[in-house]
């Protein structure tokens, strides 16, 4: 129960990084599309990804020290908390990683707005993104080729993040009441459009980063031997997912943004459907790397 546990709060937590980072990254390249209405929203969805956040990872603190001592007891014990929070870089890159929650909830408490609030929150959400590099395979790697490791996997996630937070913005303004043919969802059609270039650079740097990444956890020789294990045939289920959302995304871009900026009376409706699809798989996708990080990968076995 306790790893089930651990894997669990590891899962929503890549979830809440992803809106934390990737919501404010997604609303400076898009302001000049959004109405106040549009930006009040997307503050309160990145408030409450905060909060969570600020709740969250002290309990994912208290599921590692417990996994550690063998009990959930053993996770009230002062000196165990310790040990993990100073002595091992996990418990390091979580107590970070809520530092940076916490700074980022100021951001709300001191009511600051327009650039003096999103650009501060993307830097504190990317603060946790490069936390994730500490706590997964790429510490465990060794020699030189550590840095080479977590620095792709720290590019990888920034790059993840900012995709889903992105597409979570996408899903919240696609699913506000918004009338058929009106400005905004010419707006919506915009951003679509405008997403594309943003979009690819992200996709670039994830598949570049995920050959690197995959150099070091699987190995050139042992690829072919990916669906003879369970990390190998959930790392295949892990792409074919990233796929699909590609090919979804692609149908976003060049076929349901246009009919919106025609102001087709259906176009809005494939969109929210297919948007929702998309969201499904990156968050199957969110949960298939909080299962392999807890699996030894190939060139560990």
């Amino acid at each position: 129960m306790i790893e089930l546990a651990v894997i669990a709060l590891r899962g929503v937590q890549y979830a809440l990084i992803s809106l934390t980072f990737g919501l404010p990254a997604f609303v400076l390249l898009n302001r000049p599309h959004l109405d106040e209405r549009a930006l009040q929203g997307l503050r309160a969805q990145v408030g409450w990804a905060t909060g969570a956040m600020v709740v969250v990872v002290p309990i994912a603190i208290l599921a590692q020290t417990a996994l550690m001592a063998g009990s959930w007891s053993g996770a009230l014990d002062p000196q165990a908390l310790l040990v993990v929070v100073t002595g091992m870089g996990l418990g390091v890159a979580l107590a970070l990683r809520w530092v940076a929650a916490l700074a980022e909830g100021l951001l709300f408490a001191f009511r600051l707005k327009g650039r003096g609030f999103w650009f501060p929150a993307v830097l504190l959400g990317l603060v946790s993104v490069v936390t994730l590099a500490w706590t997964g395979h790429g510490a465990a790697t060794e020699c030189v080729g550590k840095f080479i490791h977590q620095g792709s996997t720290a590019v990888h996630a920034a790059a993840a993040a900012f995709w889903i937070g992105a597409l979570a913005a996408f899903l919240w303004l696609a699913f506000r009441p918004i009338e058929p043919g009106s400005e905004e969802e010419a707006r919506a059609a915009a951003m679509l459009t405008g997403f594309a270039g943003s979009g690819t650079v992200a996709v670039a740097i994830l598949v570049a980063t995920g050959l690197v990444n995959t150099a070091f956890l699987v190995g050139p020789s042992r690829v072919l031997q990916l669906p003879q294990s369970l990390y190998g045939g959930l790392l295949i289920l892990k792409l074919g997912l990233f796929v699909l959302m590609l090919a979804l995304a692609a149908l976003h871009r060049f076929q349901l943004a246009p009919q919106m900026a025609a102001r087709s009376a259906h176009a809005l409706t494939h969109l929210r459907r297919s948007l929702l699809v998309e969201f499904v798989c990156g968050g199957l996708i969110l949960a298939l790397v909080a299962l392999l990080g807890t699996l030894s990968p190939p060139m560990a076995m």
